[in-house]
C-alpha cells in the first residue's frame, strides 16, 4: 500500500536516509490515509540518535517523557515533532501504539507498510481493538487518556469495541475510580472533539453503560 507526504516530510526523510537512518511515520496519519480521511498532521518517528537529529536539523526543543523522547525540530519554516524510536527491533516500537488501528507505520524513504498488530484488518471489520502493550497498562489503572480517546474513536467512525479492551476499560474503571479514589477528566478542549463526532450517541451510549458519562460528556 503506496501512501502520499507532503514534499518536505519526504526531503526531511532524505536528509536522514543519507545519515544512514529511516523516518517513519505511525499513527493518525496513516490511519486517516487508510480510511481515506483527512490528514491534520504527521507523526514522524526514526531510529537515528537524538544527537544524529541535532546535527542534521535546528531543533528548538527536546520532550524527555516517560517512555519517549520526542524532538521537535524546524525544517523550512515549519515545526514537525520527531520521536526517537529507541527498541532495537523497530517493529516493537510501531507494537506500543494505543489501538491497533494506531499502531500503523510507513517508510518514507522506502515506501515500506508497517503493520505489526493487522491494524488494517481491524480497519475492514470495523474494530477498535487496544494494543496488548496498552491494554495491560489500562488493566492496572493506568493511561486514562487512552481510555477517553476510545470514546472518540467510537464518535467519529461508529465501531464496535473488541471484548477484551472492554474488559480492560471496564477493570480500568474500577481501578481507578473505586481503588485509587481518582477522578476521570475529561478536558472540555476533547470534550468538544468526542461531541462533534457523527456518532456521538453511541459514544455516550457506551459511557452510560460504564458509569462515565459525567466524566466524559459532562451530563
Amino acid at each position: 500500500m503506496k501512501l502520499s507526504f507532503p514534499k518536505e516530510i519526504h526531503e526531511i526523510a532524505d536528509i536522514i536516509n543519507d545519515a544512514g537512518y529511516s523516518l517513519y511515520s505511525m499513527g493518525g496519519s496513516i490511519r486517516n490515509q487508510v480510511l481515506k480521511m483527512p490528514v491534520n498532521d504527521y507523526d514522524l518517528d526514526t531510529d537515528a540518535p537524538e544527537e544524529v537529529v541535532t546535527k542534521l536539523f535546528e531543533v528548538t526543543a527536546v520532550l524527555r517523557r516517560k517512555l519517549k523522547t520526542i524532538v521537535i525540530i524546524k525544517y523550512k519554516d515549519e515545526i514537525y515533532e520527531m520521536c526517537l524510536i529507541t527498541d532495537k527491533d523497530y517493529m516493537e516500537h510501531f507494537k506500543k501504539g494505543d489501538l491497533t488501528i494506531n499502531s500503523m507505520g510507513y517508510n518514507i524513504s522506502t515506501d515500506e507498510f508497517i503493520d505489526p498488530l493487522n491494524g488494517l484488518q481491524d480497519i475492514k471489520d470495523q474494530i477498535l481493538r487496544f494494543t496488548d502493550y496498552q491494554r495491560s497498562i489500562c488493566e492496572t489503572g493506568h493511561s486514562v487518556n487512552s481510555v477517553i480517546r476510545v470514546f472518540r474513536f467510537i464518535s467519529l467512525l461508529g465501531w464496535e469495541l473488541e471484548p477484551r479492551t472492554l474488559d480492560a476499560i471496564k477493570k480500568f474503571i474500577q481501578i481507578y475510580r473505586v481503588e485509587k479514589h481518582q477522578y476521570i477528566f475529561c478536558t472540555e478542549k476533547y470534550r468538544q472533539k468526542i461531541l462533534s463526532g457523527p456518532y456521538v450517541e453511541q459514544a455516550y451510549e457506551l459511557a452510560c453503560v460504564l458509569k462515565i458519562n459525567k466524566n466524559i460528556f459532562g451530563k
